[in-house]
């Protein structure tokens, strides 16, 4: 049985229509309220974020606590059950795997089995992506903490604490750590922890992670503005004032490229900081781009992959997904794979044809708490019986596989019932 009236908790987003309005109405209200979006996504089978190709596989977790290493022709080679939301793409070291989670913990796990091997608590939610760097694993936190672990046992080695969330991405260049978030100043430590020097802006830095080139680090702001600024000293070189969020740029070729929320992608002059082209967007721009033979691929919170020429920004082809894509595809020899809120991961081929397609655990997309409400907490799954799919279907879905669930319900005792589908609605998909 069913409910049939509205759900206690109400979001401005449907996630089965997640397309470019409602992302960008979405942002703007997080914007102008100063608040975190994606700290408040509930659970679900939406992929946030990029995923990790590495040797021959591909590497990724979802809200639905689940994290998956994938075969280059879709076939899933193990999974680890994580305490909570993944959200942003691994690490990878060596034979180890390292992402964070919502509920705190830092996991390390064997690349080859996805084995467990050390985890850490850290004093937050950690969202973003770690850092590896020699002898030292960076972790950014939601508790203004960027942690500084040994990446064998997970063990502290040391901490900087700043006043406000530090749940981004660390970068390492030359031998020193930059890092920003929430409090609006980019940071440069050493590799011990030490201020060097620290860099303000009018809003929220958005490093996952910045970039670097020679002596010089790009990272965008939620003040409209892409910095360049020198990496001894942290003076300002160039800024240039975009429109709209501007996401963290991706830098080749003497070129730095950068998404912002106003539905465009830029390209600039990195020495310089001069216009080199534009090009809009279906929806907000995602976090830079992946370089081939000339082409840059990226994708848009709108639900496509693009595939642009580097030099003028012309479009060769593009690829519509289910469901809003949050971050440019990655490379895995001559294919490309990305993850999308419609709870799959996609991979293609270099010309923008589907080869298959990998369903996560859930059918049914995460939803987004508006900024008046509180906090999607992780929620026991009541799920609907279903028939086991043939063996050959259990891991991989082909171009003609069926829509995606549509928007889900949360009940005052925090069980979730999913809302009604032809297809998948709130069903665990059969492994």
């Amino acid at each position: 049985m069913y409910p049939t009236g509205p759900p206690l908790i109400s979001t401005s987003i449907d996630p089965a229509q997640f397309g470019s309005l409602e992302v960008y109405a979405t942002y703007l209200e997080y914007v102008r309220l100063k608040k975190n979006l994606w700290l408040r996504i509930g659970d679900g089978g939406s992929i946030t974020s990029e995923v990790l190709a590495h040797e021959g596989s591909i590497y990724f977790g979802a809200c639905d606590h689940v994290f998956y290493a994938v075969s280059a022709d879709g076939k899933e080679r193990w999974r680890f059950k994580a305490s909570d939301r993944i959200q942003d793409t691994p690490i990878a070291f060596g034979d180890t795997l390292a992402f964070g989670t919502r509920s705190n913990l830092v996991y390390a796990l064997d690349i080859r089995t996805g084995t467990l091997r050390w985890t850490f608590a850290a004093g937050g939610p950690v969202p973003s992506r770690p850092t590896h760097h020699n002898d030292l694993l960076l972790i950014g936190c939601d508790n203004g903490i960027l942690y500084a672990l040994d990446p064998l046992t997970g063990a502290e080695r040391w901490r900087f604490s700043s006043p406000r969330s530090l749940a981004s991405t660390p970068l390492v260049h030359q031998d020193r750590i930059y890092h920003g978030y929430e409090d609006n100043i980019m940071y440069c430590l050493d590799l011990e922890g030490n201020l060097v020097w620290k860099f303000p802006t009018q809003g929220l830095v958005c490093g996952w992670p910045a970039a670097a080139l020679g002596n010089t680090i790009y990272f965008g702001s939620f003040d409209e503005s892409l910095y360049a600024v020198d990496a001894t000293t942290g003076a300002l070189r160039w800024r240039f004032k975009a429109s709209g969020i501007v996401y963290s740029p991706t830098i080749s070729e003497g070129r730095v490229t950068f998404g912002s929320t106003e539905n465009v992608l830029f390209c600039l002059d990195a020495a310089t900081g001069a216009l080199l082209w534009k090009r809009k967007t279906e929806g907000p721009a995602a976090r830079g781009c992946t370089f081939r033979n000339g082409n840059a691929y990226t994708a848009s919170l709108g639900n496509l992959v693009y595939c642009l020429d580097a030099a003028t920004g012309a479009i060769q082809w593009t690829f519509p997904a289910n469901g809003a894509i949050n971050g440019p595809p990655a490379l895995l020899e001559d294919r490309l794979a990305f993850g999308s809120w419609d709870c799959n991961l996609y991979c293609l081929d270099l010309q923008g044809q589907l080869l298959w397609k990998f369903p996560t655990s859930l059918a049914t997309p995460s939803p987004i708490a508006p900024p008046e409400a509180q906090p999607f907490e992780s929620v026991q799954v009541t799920w609907r019986p279903e028939d086991a799919a043939p063996a050959e279907d259990r891991y991989r879905e082909r171009a003609s596989a069926g829509s995606y669930a549509s928007f889900s319900a949360y009940t005052g005792d925090k069980s979730y019932v999913a809302g009604a589908s032809k297809d998948y609605a709130g069903r665990k998909r059969p492994r």
